[in-house]
């Protein structure tokens, strides 16, 4: 299936992930070395399946999330009443409690009813896909690039009122804040990294005590295939140390 315009210019703000299943011992005699290399490309498969199921069950319950907010009814009657003060405080409950960075409420044209993170409110920020999908009266969930917020897990939902809409609820996670990495390195024991193009963005990968938060992939045959929906799986040196890697788009 050809990719359209549009789909191909969001699969390049996109990210990718690289999932590194590090080649311990490789200081060992040289069978040890070879099992790992027999069996670790079933191993680098199993964590790619390990990550997408994690990144699913987190889009599910992100969803899930928006769908609530959008049907409470205290929500929609501080919007109706045009109490941004009380639905501001009612979100920043709601996302202390569901562990997000997160939730925006707009009017039925997109401009801002409230932030749960900030006073600033009646920007228009329907240029986003989750809202403007929202506005159409449909929900989404899924990774989108902002203007304030440079990759984030999605979700949103139109709110009604009377049979109409009246606005949407947008809630999500910074995927830039090693939240999502780090859960996947405690869970396997792998280091994990999303990209933007060939930038780390996040990273478990640690550099001189440091994330390797910035540095380059520099191998633009690897990124190329991996955000025109390729996987790849390669074997490779990185700050020093071997790793099997496989990257596939988010």
């Amino acid at each position: 299936m050809r990719l359209s315009v549009q789909t191909k210019c969001i699969s390049i703000l996109a990210a990718s992930v690289i999932i590194g299943a590090l080649a311990i011992f490789l200081t060992c005699r040289y069978y040890t070395a070879t099992t790992l290399e027999t069996n670790g490309d079933t191993d680098i498969k199993i964590m790619q399946q390990v990550v997408n199921d994690l990144f699913v069950n987190d889009e599910k319950n992100c969803l899930i999330q928006a769908q609530a907010l959008a049907d409470s009814t205290k929500i929609i009657n501080g919007i109706v009443a045009n109490d941004a003060a009380g639905v501001k405080a009612l979100l920043q409950k709601q996302q202390e409690r569901f562990g997000v960075d997160f939730i925006i409420i707009t009017n039925a044209k997109g401009d801002v009813f409230c932030r749960s993170y900030s006073d600033k409110k009646g920007d228009n920020i329907s240029y986003l896909k989750a809202v403007a999908k929202g506005m159409r009266g449909e929900e989404f969930v899924g990774v989108e690039p902002g203007k304030n917020v440079r990759f984030s897990m999605r979700s949103a939902a139109p709110i009604y009122h009377e049979g109409r809409i009246i606005g949407v609820v947008s809630i999500g996670s910074d995927l830039t804040k090693h939240t999502f990495v780090d859960r996947v390195k405690r869970i396997s024991g792998r280091e994990c990294t999303i990209f933007d193009g060939e930038t780390r963005v996040s990273t478990s990968i640690m550099n001189n005590g440091q994330r390797a938060v910035g540095t380059q992939l520099n191998n633009p045959a690897v990124s190329g295939a991996a955000l025109g929906g390729q996987t790849v799986q390669r074997d490779g040196v990185i700050f020093g140390k071997h790793y099997k890697t496989i990257y596939w788009p988010l």
